[in-house]
């Protein structure tokens, strides 16, 4: 069957009773068709319904290949389905794990860097593969093709890619070598990639030592785009925010307060708290042909880490306004911290962001660290769900359904085109401080029938999810440009809702070690809306949205929201893909 008829019957049949979401007040976990790698990257495929799958070797593999990729196709994930939906990439021949991720304007997938995983064991997960350290691989559109594609400047082992609005490549940080973690052999500095006709363009910019120095560890870190097209970089203690064209340091962000500073807190890899930047929302106000707004004030969170950190999440307003005599164009100020304490310890787990604006929270630990040494052995299988819009700090987190898989180390997460949450992977479950047969939480899990390695696969639906959908009308892939109104048709058939109260786009995920890579959701203008067709403002510029794929839904007014349909962003005059 078709993957839109498919798409179009598992509507319908949620429509069929308006009351389904009533009876799943905490969500619902499923099992859905196994992978055949242990994803320890799980990326959103531009354009396409399936996922690009990267591990650390692992074995033996539940279809007995040795392969390290694949592709997991989401249009055949049900377990009584028919046919395969997993394609095999043999053609990584190096340890692409523990990379960093960038999609180009036209859908390829671009892997840096990686492991230096040589010929040696770990728990009985083989290697054999050359070292990835300063590899670039290059995913055809649609997966269709592989090629590797030259060499970075520096060997990297953990670093982050921003994608920025210039559509380069920012490669931040990560470690020279394996030994990184024990003796701070960090890159104090970021590459400028750029694909073009002549072939790939890589550009050095030394970051400030005084910012570097101040981190526990660079592996992983945060970094944020800014409307301003400058980028917010944030380690385990501070951030800053540069140039990336110089690398100059244009702002610092505030001190954290004394009592979350210092060693015991600690929000990198190897104690990763997952880093987010809030939805941009854009004014009703925004009209066409605006291409650029004076002032912007986004938010971000980074939630637990190891130490004290991990059960706390950090947040802190960053406010930009255009001034032609400040160094970059811009003045920057900040809110205060805020401070909002979980409802637990977690780390190394995946935070995913909702069409509605809530936040999924799963997998992870609640103690320990992710890595080989004082490794998570505690998992947390029950999912959060944070809502920041509600003014109550202290009502902020809701504790929903517990998944029966355990995900700990290089466990991933993904909002997927049907709006409901992925979870994949996990590959060190041999250190897990639970009996076969015990419980977790009172409850039963499921251990891996594979050993250390969680080829299985499942996949979240909150309660929202179950709620009569609006069905966005036209199919295929939209090519807009930036700062132009758009005409979107749908239905509704429910009768809690009376309005579209938000259209979203959001970037395809790109996850590992709780990072996503380019994470970024925008809350579009709406201008006119009727109970057929509503109309909405692109994004002003592409430092609000660089360019490329974003999946757009429409949320309703009750928090139900549709399937996601891709749109395409391009500067004007781009040719549309064939």
């Amino acid at each position: 069957m078709h993957a839109q008829q498919q798409q179009q019957q598992q509507q319908q049949a949620i429509v069929i009773d308006p009351n389904t979401y009533k009876s799943y007040p905490q969500g619902v976990w499923r099992q859905m068709k196994t992978a055949n790698v242990a994803a320890a990257h799980a990326i959103l495929v531009p354009g396409k319904n399936s996922l690009l799958l990267v591990e650390r070797p692992t074995n033996p593999h539940p279809n007995a290949g040795t392969e390290i990729a694949g592709e997991y196709n989401l249009d055949n994930t049900e377990m009584n389905a028919q046919g395969s939906n997993y394609t095999p990439i043999p053609a990584v021949t190096d340890a692409a794990f523990c990379a960093g991720h960038y999609a180009t304007m036209d859908g390829e997938l671009i892997l840096f860097g990686g492991n230096p995983f040589i010929n040696k064991c770990i728990s009985g997960q083989c290697g054999g593969y050359r070292s990835g350290l300063d590899a670039i691989r290059v995913f055809g559109r649609n997966l269709k093709s592989f090629a590797y594609s030259g060499t970075m400047a520096y060997p990297r082992f953990y670093p982050t890619v921003a994608t920025l609005a210039n559509g380069q490549a920012m490669v931040v940080g990560g470690s020279t070598t394996v030994d990184g973690m024990a003796g701070f052999k960090v890159n104090m500095n970021y590459e400028l990639f750029s694909r073009t006709k002549l072939g790939n363009k890589i550009d050095v910019k030394f970051l400030p030592n005084s910012f570097v120095s101040r981190q526990r560890g660079f592996w992983y870190p945060h970094v944020f785009l800014l409307p301003s097209g400058h980028a917010l970089i944030f380690g385990d203690q501070d951030g800053i925010i540069v140039d990336p064209a110089t690398g100059t340091q244009l702002s610092a962000t505030p001190a954290l307060p004394s009592t979350f500073t210092g060693k015991n807190y600690q929000r990198t890899y190897p104690n990763h708290a997952p880093g987010r930047l809030l939805p941009i929302v854009f004014p009703s106000t925004q009209n066409e042909g605006e291409t650029g707004l004076n002032a912007n004030t986004v938010e971000f969170v980074i939630f637990g880490g190891s130490g004290l950190a991990r059960g706390f999440a950090i947040r802190l307003a960053v406010t930009m306004k255009a001034d032609a005599n400040q160094q970059g164009g811009y003045a920057y100020s900040y809110g205060n911290w805020q401070i909002e304490t979980m409802p637990g310890t977690r780390n190394q787990h995946n935070v995913m962001n909702l069409p509605n604006g809530k936040w999924i929270h799963i997998n992870g630990g609640k103690t320990g660290s992710q890595g080989d040494a004082n490794i998570a052995v505690t998992p947390e299988l029950k999912a959060w769900e944070y809502n920041p819009d509600v003014a109550d700090i202290k009502a902020r987190y809701k504790t929903l359904a517990a998944s029966s898989f355990i995900r700990l180390y290089h466990n991933t997460g993904c909002l997927l085109p049907d709006g409901r949450i992925g979870s994949f992977g996990s590959d060190r479950n041999d250190v897990t401080k639970i009996s076969l047969g015990g419980l977790v939480e009172g409850r039963d899990f499921l251990r891996s029938p594979y050993g250390n390695p969680e080829f299985r696969v499942d996949f979240f639906s909150p309660q929202d999810w179950f709620r009569v959908k609006p069905v966005i009308a036209e199919a295929g892939l939209r090519e807009w440009t930036y700062a132009k109104k758009y005409t979107i048709n749908f239905s509704y058939n429910g009768v809690e809702a009376t309005k579209i109260s938000r259209v979203t786009l959001h970037a395809p995920c790109q996850a590992t070690h709780g990072t996503d890579m380019n994470q970024r959701t925008l809350v579009l203008a709406i201008k006119n809306q009727s109970k057929t067709s509503v109309d909405v403002v692109s994004p002003p510029n592409s430092a609000y949205a660089p360019y490329g794929f974003y999946l757009m839904f429409i949320t309703m007014d009750d928090n139900s929201y549709s399937t996601g349909k891709w749109v395409r962003l391009t500067p004007p005059g781009t040719a549309p893909l064939a």
